[in-house]
């Protein structure tokens, strides 16, 4: 019976003696995406990019669980909790970091932006040089593309005001304002052009 006891006491002194070693692996598609480490005071600190190798010892650092948070430019942040092992094991984490979407909707607004302001710029420069008919037709094309932009229809309406076409100015002007209704100028010009009927 004392050997027996003497044997459970040196496997579970092995057991202790190898709680929560182990090593963390971390792979990510793509590469060099950094690690953090969040401990359960919520206090985060960068381990290094990836691929990495980190003994856990300096992973867990006295706590029981952490958070491993990889991040990369462009990409969605990937957040995974692992409980330190009461025996000797490696972690090996391998991620496939998926691709920050409304990162490349941004870009597409901004495009879009800029195609309007450039639209819009040429449009008005048309109308400067009293060049109706042509700022007519750029601005109709326009509309097809982007029909629910109201100052496109405030411009057209300028244009056929300046062409002496009341009634199409009109229609446009009621257009803009039921996209955007916040337009007090517009709303003045519009009560002025219905009088006139």
């Amino acid at each position: 019976m004392e050997i027996r006891t003497k044997i459970l006491l040196i496997f579970v002194l092995s057991l202790i003696g190898c709680s929560g070693s182990g090593m963390l692996s971390v792979k990510t598609n793509p590469s060099a995406a950094t690690v953090k480490l969040s401990d359960e005071s919520g206090e985060i600190r960068e381990i290094g990019n990836t691929p990495l190798s980190v003994n856990f010892n300096e992973v867990f650092a006295g706590s029981k669980n952490i958070k491993v948070i990889i991040e990369k430019g462009n990409f969605e942040s990937e957040k995974i909790i692992l409980t330190r092992p009461e025996i000797k094991t490696d972690y090996n984490l391998s991620v496939d970091l998926k691709r920050d979407r409304s990162a490349e909707s941004q870009i597409e607004n901004l495009k879009t932006l800029e195609k309007v302001a450039k639209n819009i710029a040429e449009a008005l420069k048309k109308i400067q040089e009293r060049r109706f008919k042509d700022a007519e037709v750029q601005l109709l094309r326009f509309i097809e593309d982007h029909p629910s932009i109201s100052v496109s229809y405030d411009l057209l309406g300028n244009v056929y005001y300046m062409m002496g076409d009341r009634q199409a100015a009109r229609a446009q002007y009621l257009k803009a304002d039921s996209i955007n209704p916040n337009n007090f100028e517009r709303k003045r010009i519009i009560q002025r052009l219905s009088s006139e009927r």
